[in-house]
């Protein structure tokens, strides 16, 4: 098995805070077979995988900036979408 999120994480980068911490806890695991050969590939060399950060899904200001944009921040609704940033790896042919 084959974890692309092991260099993102050793580098301090996360998809969810914990601890007032980043912490790598979402990642995609591919199997041997993914990175090289026929069908559909994932090239472990070139920055395939990462954690997808855009306006709205992370706070913009305040002592939770750069944190995920919660649903919930205990009783409250904050109309966020998840305390998870979602990942993501880019495959081909």
């Amino acid at each position: 098995m084959f974890n692309p999120f092991a260099k993102l994480s050793r580098r301090g980068e996360g998809s969810i805070v914990w601890n007032n911490r980043l912490k790598m806890y979402d990642q995609i695991v591919l199997s041997r077979t993914m990175l090289g050969g026929g069908g559909w590939n994932f090239n472990p060399n070139r920055n395939e995988a990462d954690v997808f950060v855009l306006r709205g899904v992370v706070v913009q200001s305040g002592a939770r900036r750069g944190y995920p944009q919660r649903s919930y921040v205990g009783n409250r609704y904050t109309a966020g979408a998840s305390d998870h940033l979602p990942v993501y790896i880019v495959i081909g042919e």
